[in-house]
């Protein structure tokens, strides 16, 4: 069982780090100087970042239900470290974040993009990938902390 927890976890990292990263530090980044004006090219960036968020959603959730398992099996939060403490802490800002991903920025990008207010959009798709940015750095630290406290 320890096994399968382990792994689910990793994966949902994975998926949650490799989504965001990408978002976060290549595909937002790269496309500053580069507005998209045409309603296609924003359809476009706008599946993508659906397809992140919900890769975001659906790990943050996997990375909270086998983070709590895993805690349960290694005794109850009261038998942690301080640097499995960390990662708990962490792991749960960064799991928290999938929904603000999903809820808040996703929506603010469909809301502008309705309005055809492409300003808006960019600012949106923008304030998406800075805060991919900060959810994948903060998932990196989680990852160290629980490292350290093995």
């Amino acid at each position: 069982m320890l096994q399968l927890l382990l792994f689910l976890h990793l994966v949902a990292v994975t998926y949650w780090i490799g989504a965001l990263g990408f978002a976060g530090f290549v595909w937002i980044p790269r496309s500053r100087g580069k507005p998209a004006t045409a309603p296609h090219d924003w359809t476009d960036r706008a599946q993508i970042v659906q397809s992140l968020a919900i890769i975001g959603l659906v790990a943050g959730i996997l990375l909270l239900a086998t983070g709590v398992a895993l805690v349960i099996w290694m005794g109850g939060l009261a038998t942690l470290d301080v640097a499995r403490w960390a990662m708990v802490l962490l792991g749960t800002v960064v799991a928290l974040g999938a929904f603000h991903l999903y809820f808040s920025s996703r929506k603010g990008l469909q809301r502008a993009l309705r309005a055809q207010d492409w300003s808006a959009a960019e600012q949106a798709f923008q304030k998406f990938g800075r805060f991919a940015r900060m959810f994948a750095l903060l998932a990196l630290l989680a990852i160290l902390a629980g490292v350290w406290g093995a």
